[in-house]
């Protein structure tokens, strides 16, 4: 069933965009697993899922922390939660990030179809442009008591939709639009995803894991000159962010006993399409040499790279 649906949305976005790809499923889970460049004008960092429970938050931090370093929208693409089907045209969130079914995202693609409506603890809600209904009420000649008895609200709750205070439910939505039109309705774009480095700081610091990179990473990347961001379901270990680059670093390590095979490497070519499509470069700090020639046999040709091995320094 996943797997059919990663399918689907390749597709739509084989049409909509400069640039796909998607992790194999014999990987093991990620936080995305989709990725795609220029799709309306931006970069989308997908979790294409069966059931979007299964997301869990320190997936969502690795998401929003790849979209904030590479200025990417996040977005879950799902059509189940906890087994019950989610509605199309409607806008659900899992720990913040925008989660839509398939139909819902084909619509946004490849129609320009956006949704109205989005759920919310106690049920499905929609936006009201409030400057938009007032301007029709008036047009209309009718007051704000005439429009609340109409639809069996108070005078009040009409006042506060026109103010942009309070949303509306489903139902008085429809009301609303049986009276003025659907122009009164204020669409959701999941493309206009924005976060601040102080709200993402305040994401990643909640609960905070003890770090996992080595001192000596952390020389290779000075804080006076990148930040870094450790990452925790991701193909690479952490995204080294400045204002003019993104470098997704992996580290490889050594194997007791044995030399590193080309299989126990087999992540270098999926993060090297992920760098290709999310414009990054990439920075592998390995064990020794047989492990460089190996890593550097496996990036793809027109993805900037540099290797260094335990004893170098860049």
């Amino acid at each position: 069933m996943e797997h059919e649906l990663i399918i689907n949305v390749v597709q739509v976005l084989r049409k909509t965009s400069d640039e796909v790809s998607a992790i194999s499923s014999s990987h093991r889970k990620y936080s995305f697993n989709v990725v795609a460049k220029n799709v309306k004008g931006k970069n989308l960092v997908l979790s294409v899922t069966a059931d979007v429970d299964r997301v869990s938050k320190r997936a969502v931090k690795d998401l929003v922390v790849l979209s904030y370093t590479t200025k990417s929208v996040p977005l879950i693409v799902s059509n189940k939660c906890k087994g019950k089907e989610l509605a199309e045209g409607v806008v659900y969130k899992r720990f913040g990030i925008y989660t839509i079914n398939f139909e819902t995202f084909k619509d946004m693609l490849e129609e320009e179809k956006y949704p109205q409506f989005y759920s919310e603890k106690g049920g499905i809600y929609v936006r009201i442009k409030g400057r938009v209904l007032r301007q029709l009420r008036e047009k209309y000649n009718l007051s704000l008591g005439e429009v609340a008895r109409s639809i069996g609200l108070t005078r009040k709750a009409i006042y506060e939709y026109e103010r942009d205070s309070m949303d509306a439910s489903a139902a008085v939505a429809q009301k609303l639009i049986e009276l003025f039109g659907e122009e009164i309705i204020e669409e959701i774009n999941p493309m206009e995803w924005n976060i601040s480095k102080e709200e993402l700081h305040r994401l990643i610091d909640e609960n905070r894991e003890i770090s996992k990179l080595s001192k000596s990473v952390r020389e290779v990347f000075p804080e006076d000159d990148y930040e870094l961001y450790e990452l925790y379901r991701c193909p690479f270990d952490a995204v080294a962010h400045s204002k003019h680059e993104n470098i997704f670093l992996k580290v490889i390590y050594s194997r007791e006993g044995r030399r590193i095979q080309r299989g126990d490497i087999s992540e270098v070519t999926v993060i090297g399409e992920v760098a290709r499509v999310l414009d990054a470069k990439l920075a592998f700090l390995v064990p020794d040499r047989n492990t460089y020639e190996l890593v550097r046999d496996a990036i793809p040709s027109d993805v900037e790279c540099e290797i260094l091995t335990s004893s170098e320094k860049r």
